[in-house]
């Protein structure tokens, strides 16, 4: 079951529901108790300044009424400058996480060489068709992701990105608002696929 839940926000982000989760979990008893759940992003070293973006705003616009915890996984470890001044934008949690190389890497039904084709030749034929890393992060976000320990005592999660502005304020907690009314999934906008990049569906 879907339902648009965020107003005019990012495409790219998403609120999900586990699948294991029931609708009766909070963190501690009393109606107003916090939810299991956190905002996550893969994010790099590099993406300080965009994450630093997101979360202040995330936080002037919804969470500094709520105190939600923030996941930040990367493929690398974080540094202990990035740490510090993303934990400056916030009063709220933030985890950090590394990546497994299993999780985060080509399937081994693929081979290089097919993937380096593939890249080569959908380089110009639509958005992101010759990212490799790219590829990479579709791979993990849609299912992978769900495997990390950090995410384990969560019932649901809400994907952020590095570099995203807010422009509407969020005043209730759309987690709650999910589990009050059996939502699984809220999104902000569909867009129309590109026929090409799903073609052997």
């Amino acid at each position: 079951m879907t339902h648009d839940i965020l107003g005019p926000w990012s495409n790219s982000e998403y609120i999900l529901k586990f699948a294991h989760s029931t609708h009766s979990k909070t963190t501690n008893d009393g109606n107003n108790a916090l939810l299991r759940a956190a905002m996550v992003a893969l994010v790099r070293n590099s993406e300080l300044d965009e994450i630093r973006s997101t979360i202040r705003q995330v936080e002037d616009r919804f969470n500094r009424d709520f105190g939600y915890p923030y996941i930040l996984l990367n493929d690398d470890d974080f540094t202990d400058e990035f740490k510090d001044m993303v934990q400056a934008e916030t009063n709220a949690k933030i985890h950090f996480g590394k990546l497994s190389e299993e999780h985060w890497g080509l399937s081994p039904y693929v081979t290089e060489e097919k993937v380096k084709a593939a890249l080569e030749a959908n380089k110009d034929r639509y958005s992101y068709g010759g990212s490799y890393s790219y590829r990479l992060m579709c791979r993990y976000q849609s299912g992978f992701i769900h495997k990390h320990p950090l995410l384990a005592g969560l019932d649901y999660y809400w994907r952020i990105e590095p570099g995203v502005d807010y422009y509407c304020s969020l005043p209730y907690d759309p987690f709650r608002y999910m589990r009050d009314n059996k939502l699984v999934y809220g999104y902000t906008i569909g867009l129309k696929e590109n026929w090409r990049t799903v073609e052997t569906l």
